[in-house]
């Protein structure tokens, strides 16, 4: 049933929000082999640790190379295993019938009856109730971003070990042997390897200690704890390498209070009602805490935590997957805050979990009408997710979604812009540069933005003055956005093409001082260095952007022509060679290669 109401997202592409650069510039990815999984195991590059995603997209790559049916086929199965694991949660956590060699799953020792979200019940109701609750979660349009874009892979295989966890941990609990523990260990680092979005596992182990198992267990949560507080530090410091993260300065403290807020009640609403659903809902800085939306969220907030309190005892359901939502949705609340939105559908991917199960032990009680309501509402919910599928069918259908939701959203414009001069249409895009600029003056990408596109314009029409626009307006963006490395290497670039290659070269070693491991900023570095006639310095550049990604053709073939430039021609060679071995269309390498050849060759030999 999962499968069926995804099917659109099947014929969905890759899509111009992060996927070009994780897919479609990433040749780092694609393959098995020794470098492949070194990078795999050390990069940063979507502000995430996530090894075994980018190990899942290897194996895509293999199976289907760059066609994007594959990649959103392997998201949509993954998602539809998540629901048999959590239909199996579910089925243990409501209450299904212990063998009777074992004790109670839920509630007492002994003989003594089961006291969980469900007192009495047949095995046939709970397995309806529980495959109600499962599809309430997996039907969900709001699970349709983390399923529909091939970005958030790391979303549903994530949540795949982190529900193996929970389920092993129930076990453990069930039955007490050893095993059972370290199986929820080792999944939960699987899960935490592949998305650090489960960090706060440790507590919710204490949440279910509290309701339904009862029981009271501390040491053996702390190697869950220790995996998260490092899953933490590691999500920070890929944040922090990616300058995601914003400045107490730009996002201070009231308007972090303000999103935390704002974002739990935005999500508990969208789950009651899933209407207006957008791929982004932009922040426009600066924002008024005092806003009539942010007290009213923070007294939703401060109401709907009293209630729950107080009826904790009498309704320990309720409470146990409140509070599961609120610790597991803390992470990405914007306390820590980083990014221009103030809230994104894919956050209640795990968070919206402890609903189902509340939902199934609702469902389990012997009534029918609410089961035959909540087979309405399914299919409702089905048919909303097949809708919102089709809104990441490519670029201009997400953008157009944003934008007829909310037509002055400065980030739609700039990604459509990019859209089209990636296009070559560069006219069409300066306008929605500007546009975007005009919505949001301080947006230092839309200002890169457009001073690529006047570069660019430029470049083909042997205008400097354009050139000299467009390295004013990097400049400008640098004004508002010091921290941001690709802006540095592009304003690099704009100088080198005015023959400025000492300014040139300065500007890349800001990049790379804010970001040492930026391949790109390594090549265009080595570029000016040869440029000016400093080979061994060129030859050192190339070779760190080779390290950082094997897959440069252009700077092997530049550092082989530095090595040529040197006279050591069989080194340059070999490089040639490796050049033609992955791209055996490569202009002028098999030229240089045979010129390579001769000159390096004995002289009685040449």
């Amino acid at each position: 049933m999962t499968i069926l109401a995804y099917l659109p997202a099947l014929n969905c592409g890759f899509v111009n929000w992060d996927d070009p650069q994780h897919f479609l510039l990433n040749e780092s990815y694609r393959g098995l082999g020794w470098q492949n999984l070194r990078w795999m195991f050390t990069a940063m590059v979507p502000g995430h640790y996530q090894p075994l995603t980018w190990l899942s997209l290897a194996l895509d790559y293999k199976l289907w190379g760059m066609d994007p049916f594959g990649y959103h086929l392997s998201n949509v199965l993954i998602h539809a295993a998540n629901a048999g694991l959590l239909c199996v949660v579910c089925l243990s956590l409501v209450g299904w019938p212990p063998q009777r060699n074992r004790r109670p799953l839920i509630g007492g020792a002994g003989g003594e009856e089961p006291v969980g979200l469900l007192a009495r019940n047949d095995g046939w109701s709970l397995a309806v109730a529980a495959l109600l609750g499962t599809l309430f979660w997996s039907l969900h349009p709001l699970r349709v971003e983390s399923v529909a874009w091939v970005t958030e892979r790391r979303d549903v295989l994530s949540t795949f070990f982190y529900l193996a966890a929970i389920l092993c941990y129930l076990r453990w609990a069930e039955l007490e042997r050893r095993l059972w523990w370290w199986a929820a260990l080792s999944a939960y680092l699987i899960s935490l390897l592949s998305k650090s979005m489960g960090m706060t596992l440790f507590v919710v182990l204490l949440i279910l200690d509290f309701y339904p198992l009862r029981r009271r267990r501390l040491l053996e949560k702390v190697p869950f704890a220790a995996l998260g507080l490092a899953a933490a530090a590691l999500a920070y410091a890929a944040q922090a390498e990616t300058k995601a993260l914003n400045s107490l300065a730009e996002f201070g403290a009231p308007e972090r209070l303000c999103r935390a807020a704002y974002g739990l009640v935005f999500y508990l609403v969208k789950t009651l009602w899933p209407a207006g659903l957008s791929p982004l809902y932009e922040i426009l800085l600066p924002c008024n805490p005092f806003a009539p939306r942010f007290l009213l969220s923070g007294l939703a907030v401060c109401g709907i935590s009293l209630l729950v309190w107080l009826g904790r005892r009498r309704l320990p359901g309720l409470a146990a997957a409140m509070a599961f939502y609120a610790v597991t949705v803390s992470p990405v609340l914007g306390l820590v805050a980083f990014g221009n939105f103030w809230a994104a559908d894919r956050f209640t991917y795990v968070p919206a979990l402890g609903f189902s199960v509340l939902a199934a032990g609702w469902l389990g009680r012997d009534r029918a009408w609410p089961r035959a309501l909540c087979a309405v509402l399914l299919l409702a919910l089905g048919g909303l997710t097949w809708r919102q599928c089709g809104f990441w069918r490519d670029t201009n259908a997400l953008w157009g979604r944003v934008l007829a939701l909310k037509p002055a959203t400065a980030t739609a414009h700039h990604n459509l812009g990019v859209a089209l001069a990636e296009r070559g249409e560069q006219a069409a895009a300066v306008r929605r540069f500007r546009t975007a600029l005009t919505i949001q003056p301080r947006y230092p990408l839309a200002r890169r933005a457009l001073a690529d596109a006047l570069y660019n314009q430029g470049n083909s029409a042997l205008r400097s003055g354009q050139r000299q626009a467009a390295i004013r307006l990097y400049q400008e963006a640098l004004g508002l956005a010091p921290g941001l490395p690709e802006t540095y290497n592009n304003l690099g670039l704009a100088l080198a093409g005015e023959g400025r290659n000492l300014e040139a070269c300065g500007r890349y070693r800001q990049a790379l001082r804010l970001r040492p491991r930026f391949a790109a900023a390594h090549y265009n570095l080595g570029n000016a260095l040869a440029d000016r006639g400093r080979l061994p310095e060129a030859e050192q550049e190339y070779r760190r952007a080779l390290d950082l990604e094997g897959s440069l053709t252009d700077a092997r073939f530049n550092l082989a022509n530095t090595l040529a430039r040197q006279g050591r021609y069989r080194e340059a060679a070999g490089q040639y060679r490796a050049v033609l071995k992955r791209s055996p269309d490569f202009p002028r390498a098999r030229e240089h290669l045979a010129a390579a050849l001769r000159l390096g060759a004995p002289a009685g030999r040449r």
